[in-house]
């Protein structure tokens, strides 16, 4: 599912882009969430994730290894199958994503929707390679400045 970047990713990537001198990020973590959505000011901390059961971040590398523009500039996809822990408890029914920039609690970057999965116990919640891409934009070239 495409998501959008956050008013901190947003920041982030202008500062590195204009500024420059700041480091760039070596991984993201990638957060399930159960039914409170997250919106472009959500911080980690306040994500809606599943408690126990084993259930924690998939830690994710920046890295041309999982991540792809290919054909689609303002867009990028992971290129890979993604597999989580499996639950050892119920996690509840996950509805989005969100790409954070710690293990626990940090910053968000960005978010999305996910087809809605319930979690139980024995289940290794799995996304597929392009099901999560993050996406800049639209870009409005025909309006007027």
């Amino acid at each position: 599912m495409v998501g959008r970047i956050t008013m901190w990713g947003a920041s982030e990537i202008l500062t590195n882009f204009f500024q420059g001198g700041l480091t760039l990020p070596e991984n993201f973590w990638l957060a399930l969430t159960l039914g409170a959505a997250p919106n472009a000011y959500v911080s980690g901390a306040e994500l809606d994730e599943p408690l126990g059961g084993s259930y924690g971040r998939l830690q994710l590398p920046a890295s041309t290894i999982y991540w792809d523009n290919a054909g689609a500039p303002q867009t990028i996809t992971m290129n890979k199958d993604l597999s989580f822990h499996t639950a050892t408890s119920d996690w509840g029914t996950v509805r989005y994503w969100a790409l954070c920039s710690a293990d626990v609690g940090g910053y968000v970057y960005a978010f999305g929707d996910l087809i809605p999965m319930a979690v139980s116990e024995g289940m290794t919640p799995q996304i597929a390679a392009d099901d999560l891409s993050v996406s800049l934009g639209p870009f409005y070239a025909d309006q007027e400045m």
